[in-house]
């Protein structure tokens, strides 16, 4: 069914324009086209896309069985080929976006925790795939802070030792002070502390303008307040 790419484009050009109640009417058009088009990719698309407005209007018990529908087709290259054709949005690190979102909204922590590092490790393949690294300290640092809110101290802390790790070799400062300055706050009361803070005193000396974005001035927060400057 060659409309249905079509028929994608117009779900996607009212999500961006917030049209949830127009958007949601395409996904069950689409669902129900590719249901009877039996593609992979059609099924795939078509179930993460009816899920999206359904998480917008807070329809969470609604959306998860089609994030489930959607996570339950294997990831594979060229169901990423075919999908490229009309979005640009990997469904699969989407879905489990999405999904994480819903649990945890509707009070499943651990599932949701789950489910959010799932996506990241699905969207750490991908950047193997293309090529496209500038992210892989952001989602190192996420990791961390998942981790930090299951109180999993020691995983967070490699976690924000890996994303400053990667940020220092590809020189992303802000993503450095970004990841540095959680490394500090979770290691506050360890005997790491002092180490992690003159890690983060030196990248914030290497910044020169900027001082009034927010990634500096949490730095300079933190290190006001509980360090002293």
């Amino acid at each position: 069914m060659p409309f249905i790419p079509v028929l994608y484009g117009l779900f996607r050009f009212y999500v961006l324009k917030a049209r949830h109640d127009k958007a949601r009417d395409l996904g069950e058009q689409l669902v129900k086209l590719a249901s009877e088009a039996g593609e992979d990719d059609y099924f795939l698309f078509a179930h993460r896309a009816l899920a999206g407005p359904l998480i917008y209007q807070a329809e969470y018990a609604e959306a998860i069985p089609h994030l489930d529908k959607a996570l339950a087709i294997p990831a594979t290259e060229q169901l990423r080929r075919r999908g490229r054709r009309y979005d640009v949005v990997d469904p699969w690190v989407a879905s489990g976006s999405y999904k994480s979102w819903a649990l945890w909204f509707t009070g499943f922590a651990n599932q949701a925790h789950d489910e959010a590092f799932a996506a990241l490790e699905e969207a750490d393949r991908l950047s193997k795939i293309t090529g496209e690294t500038f992210s892989s300290p952001e989602h190192y640092r996420l990791r961390g802070k998942l981790a930090a809110r299951m109180d999993q101290a020691d995983a967070a802390e490699a976690h924000y030792r890996k994303a400053v790790e990667i940020a220092q070799q590809q020189g992303a400062k802000i993503f450095e002070l970004r990841c540095l300055v959680r490394l500090c706050r979770l290691l506050r009361r360890t005997d790491r502390f002092e180490a992690a803070v003159e890690m983060l005193k030196r990248c914030r000396g290497d910044f020169t303008e900027g001082f009034k974005t927010p990634d500096l001035k949490r730095a300079d927060k933190f290190l006001n307040e509980f360090v002293g400057g």
